[in-house]
């Protein structure tokens, strides 16, 4: 998150990098991947993105900004996560708005309603 090296000149030493065997990696750190790491996953192919236009409050978009290149991904994700979860009625309250929706616009493909 840090924005001290905008240059992108890196100062890791690559070519040592590159000149490594995978055996002299250290891989200590990693834990092993066993049954119960793949138990939830699931594939997620790449939909094609909609451009669109949205307002946010400036300390929503900066603490996204924050994180640096992909903060739309980030919005997305998160927009993609607070959907499911909607949907599956798992937190009491998340339908509550102040606004009235009409639910005959929302298409099959998932769509949100529009709002009036």
């Amino acid at each position: 998150m840090s924005k001290s090296n905008l240059s992108g000149n890196s100062e890791t030493d690559w070519a040592r990098i590159d000149a490594m065997s995978d055996a002299e990696i250290d891989t200590s750190d990693i834990p092993p991947l066993d049954q119960n790491f793949f138990a939830n996953a699931e594939i997620r192919m790449p939909k094609r993105k909609e451009s669109i236009t949205i307002r946010l409050d400036p300390d929503v978009l900066g603490w996204f900004r924050n994180f640096g290149k992909g903060y739309q991904t980030r919005i997305n994700a998160v927009l993609r996560a607070y959907m499911e979860i909607s949907a599956s009625n798992q937190i009491q309250g998340v339908h509550e708005t102040r606004g009235e929706y009409k639910t005959d616009r929302a298409s099959s493909r998932g769509e949100a309603p529009v709002e009036e």
